[in-house]
């Protein structure tokens, strides 16, 4: 049976693979790549993701398909170690048992992150995986009672890359973190001393190689409030603590909530009956059954959309499902203060993650929604249930079920992209990439673009200023560099004025030989007049 939970895994290993050469979004993935190609262009941007990015991509030659994989990797792996440390801290299960759990949930956080299938890192990439690292560190000293430098380290390293990533993100990390190690007792005055001193060496490091001094920085953070003011035609405060709760799902999904929790305690309870006397086919059943439908899903045998916004908050249903199994089959009634503040830390992580987006914040919350099955988890470890193993394998099989729908309807209908990632199968003939495929209409537009730069002698890095405001993927396939920021922004209602801004901060002789992308008609475009304006 274990074998059989292994090839499903296996199955959705060949899936990602396949997808990480397929589709391309000109629109938030080109500001992503500009942004991690050029990074010391843009000296007015308060999140620094291209920073960190920026020697990855190097190091894998520019190459898009492995720096998505790089993506993929770096999430599963530290949302494999997350799950694989809790669960090894009681010794409760076998290691071969421990491995199918971590691996299943690992693979649920990679389906619920790139639900929206822009799969190249961006701030959102960075944000998650700043705070699974920082999250290692954290149950390591408090769960698992490892207190060593490692672990230290990894909480300040995991603090400061989401502070990088979004700063609200970091800032309320850092208290929360702070918060539950106070309440422990695991600070001292020697350990405050050692954070506050690697983290005064970790931001003046980063802070004097990208802006030469504390100055220019604190210019680059108010130069970015005014911008996003602008675009956002509006004198408020800027999203760089927006707070957004606004709930915009309807009764379908309360009702699915709760028939995946109902589905998940009744699926428990019919195999504890049935297990008793044929406990090996009831594995066998629940693991050949995951194999079929990954299958069908992941070979296009099963097309379905699941039509209703924020899907990833459907993982809640595993909390509320391990709640009802975990009180109703406890062993022995232990209240345990540091798994209970862990709980409650994993089930605020999502909106951590989510605090400072210009999206909605449960929107936002739904992609890390790994963090509602992690807290899943520490339920029914904290209640020491009988059949453990059965529970947290019913539980990861169906979260890992209901990531693979919402990754199903991703591929059908990819973030900005006109066509299925199924239909994607032309390679875009452009030398900026290697084997990356999309579709044909797409990939006819693309190569026309560059072959008409080509025809009128652009060279690589040559300045471009895209005023279709919706277009930064085309100067990044041109090897060009988006003059003085990587993405201008159409569509808001202060772009314009945004614009206007941008150029005014570039050298004349700069804007003087830029290469310019317009679209007369089109729907995001800059007023062209704004030009003449600058002179």
């Amino acid at each position: 049976a274990n074998l059989l939970l292994l090839v499903a895994i296996l199955i959705e290993v060949y899936w990602y693979l396949s997808l990480a050469s397929v589709g391309f979004d000109i629109t938030d993935e080109g500001f992503a790549l500009n942004s991690i190609e050029n990074p010391f262009e843009y000296k007015n941007s308060s999140s620094f993701f291209g920073y960190i990015y920026y020697p990855i991509y190097k190091i894998l030659n520019e190459n898009i398909v492995h720096i998505r994989l790089f993506n993929f990797s770096i999430i599963f792996i530290l949302s494999f170690i997350l799950l694989k440390n809790i669960l090894e801290k009681n010794k409760l299960l076998f290691r071969f048992q421990t491995l199918i759990v971590s691996l299943l949930v690992a693979f649920t956080s990679m389906n619920l992150y790139n639900f929206n299938f822009n799969f190249t890192p961006n701030y959102n990439s960075l944000n998650f995986t700043s705070i699974l690292i920082a999250s290692i560190g954290l149950v390591n000293i408090t769960y698992c009672n490892k207190e060593n430098l490692f672990n230290w380290t990894l909480i300040i390293l995991g603090v400061f890359l989401t502070i990088l990533a979004k700063p609200p993100s970091g800032i309320l990390l850092a208290l929360f973190i702070f918060f539950i190690l106070l309440l422990n007792n695991n600070l001292n005055s020697k350990k405050i001393f050692y954070i506050v001193v690697i983290s005064i060496v970790l931001f003046s490091t980063f802070i004097f190689s990208i802006d030469g001094n504390i100055n220019n920085f604190i210019n680059r953070i108010f130069e970015y409030t005014y911008r996003s003011n602008l675009l956002r035609g509006s004198n408020e405060n800027s999203n760089f603590l927006w707070i957004d709760y606004r709930w915009n799902n309807d009764d379908l999904f309360w009702k699915l909530i709760f028939l995946i929790s109902f589905m998940m305690i009744i699926t428990k309870y019919l195999f504890s009956i049935i297990g008793k006397k044929y406990y090996f086919l009831v594995e066998i059943f629940i693991s050949s059954s995951l194999v079929i439908l990954i299958s069908c899903i992941v070979f296009s045998f099963l097309k379905f959309n699941l039509d209703i916004n924020n899907p990833g908050l459907l993982i809640l249903s595993s909390f509320i499902a391990t709640s009802f199994i975990g009180l109703l089959n406890i062993k022995k009634f232990q209240i345990n203060r540091n798994q209970v503040i862990l709980i409650i830390y994993f089930l605020i992580l999502p909106h951590i993650f989510a605090i400072g987006s210009s999206n909605l914040n449960w929107e936002m919350a739904s992609i890390a929604s790994y963090f509602f099955l992690v807290s899943a988890v520490l339920v029914l470890m904290c209640l020491n249930i009988k059949g453990l193993y059965q529970s947290l394998i019913i539980i990861s099989v169906f979260s890992n079920l209901l990531t693979l729908s919402i990754g199903n309807t991703a591929i059908e209908n990819p973030y900005r992209q006109s066509d299925s990632l199924r239909n994607q199968n032309t390679v875009l003939d452009i030398n900026k990439v290697d084997n990356l495929y999309v579709d044909e209409a797409t990939s006819d537009f693309l190569v026309s673009v560059n072959n008409t730069f080509q025809d009128h002698d652009f060279n690589s890095k040559d300045p471009i200023i895209d005023l279709t405001g919706y277009s930064p993927g085309i100067v990044f396939l041109l090897d060009g560099i988006s003059v003085g920021t990587p993405w201008y922004l159409g569509g808001y209602p202060g772009s314009d004025e945004f614009v206007t801004r941008v150029l005014k901060s570039i050298d004349c002789k700069i804007i003087m030989k830029s290469w310019l992308i317009v679209e007369n008609e089109g729907p995001r475009r800059i007023d062209l007049s704004i030009l003449s304006e600058l002179g």
